[in-house]
């Protein structure tokens, strides 16, 4: 019930919000992430291990559309190692994928960002599945992964690979 004489709920509620700085610098943050977010898809594929891939780069750009990016596993130590390259980058506030593996209980693939002071780091460890996995994977500090605009993702298979084993991609990106 409002008391005789003030303004409708709605119209209380906006000048409280207005009132308080937090609230609009929280919703102007917000709406300037919604904006401005991008997503750069790789530019180039290199198959460092692994079987004869089907499909090309333009298969793993545009997510949903019904093409994947096939690359079998071979036997020997690493079974798979794809390099996915961006050029280009100035930002990285994440990896975005959506695709599966299909192997064993006991086999996966990690997804690792190039880390250019030394070594890979891994963010996703895919484990056989069925069916196609979206995910998002927030990265808070992107100062190592970017060297003058270029970036990598790799999906690895450390261990003696199975022919019979199969990684598909579905789509791949670095959230900017």
């Amino acid at each position: 019930m409002a008391c005789p004489g003030a303004p409708p709920f709605h119209v209380r509620l906006i000048e409280a919000i207005s009132s308080h700085q937090i609230w609009t610098k929280w919703l102007y943050d917000l709406w300037v992430c919604a904006t401005t977010d991008t997503f750069s898809v790789p530019d180039s594929l290199t198959v460092v291990a692994g079987g004869t891939p089907v499909g090309t780069i333009t298969d793993l750009q545009t997510l949903h559309d019904g093409n994947e990016y096939n690359l079998p596993e071979v036997s020997g130590s690493p079974g798979m190692d794809l390099e996915c390259d961006f050029t280009g980058i100035g930002s990285i506030r994440g990896i975005v994928l959506n695709s599966r593996y299909t192997g064993s209980a006991v086999h996966e693939v990690v997804v690792r960002l190039k880390n250019y002071t030394g070594g890979d780091d891994v963010f996703i460890r895919m484990a056989s599945t069925a069916s196609d996995n979206y995910r998002t994977v927030l990265i808070p500090d992107d100062t190592n992964y970017i060297s003058d605009g270029a970036a990598q993702i790799s999906f690895y298979h450390a261990a003696s690979g199975t022919p019979s084993h199969d990684l598909y991609i579905d789509y791949v990106a670095l959230l900017q």
